[in-house]
């Protein structure tokens, strides 16, 4: 049985994806479309929209928390948005890591660290995102 080229594998097409992320070029955008046909649970867009919506929106006080705390879509959505930038190629993840920056900043800047770290998990603890409170 024959192996096919390089140059034909490279070449192999996937889906493009049905709503292009927004301030991405077309290379990124199809290296996008490539991780998520690898990976259908990393929904690119709809968290980068996610997430940009939540960090924007103010912060709400949860009932018998006795702080206040963040959302846990943001996240979720901060997450998968880390899990694509680890697997973009270099130049894709520059023009990705362009568009979250500045929301990590706002979201750095209206929340404090949490200074209980030893009631969650280190999985849960690894990410800075996680490890946040609102103001």
């Amino acid at each position: 049985m024959g192996r096919r080229a390089p140059r034909a594998v490279r070449a192999q097409s996937y889906t493009p994806l049905a709503q292009p992320v927004e301030g991405l070029s077309s290379r990124a955008n199809a290296e996008i479309a490539r991780i998520q046909h690898l990976r259908p649970d990393l929904e690119v867009r709809r968290a980068l929209l996610g997430y940009r919506r939540t960090t924007r929106q103010p912060r709400r006080w949860l009932p018998g928390d006795g702080c206040y705390s963040l959302d846990e879509d943001l996240c979720e959505q901060r997450d998968v948005l880390e899990a694509t930038l680890r697997m973009l190629p270099a130049p894709a993840r520059r023009e990705l890591w362009r568009l979250v920056a500045p929301l990590d900043d706002l979201l750095l800047r209206t929340t404090v660290p949490d200074h209980h770290p030893g009631r969650v998990s280190p999985w849960y603890a690894a990410a800075w995102w996680r490890r946040r409170m609102a103001l």
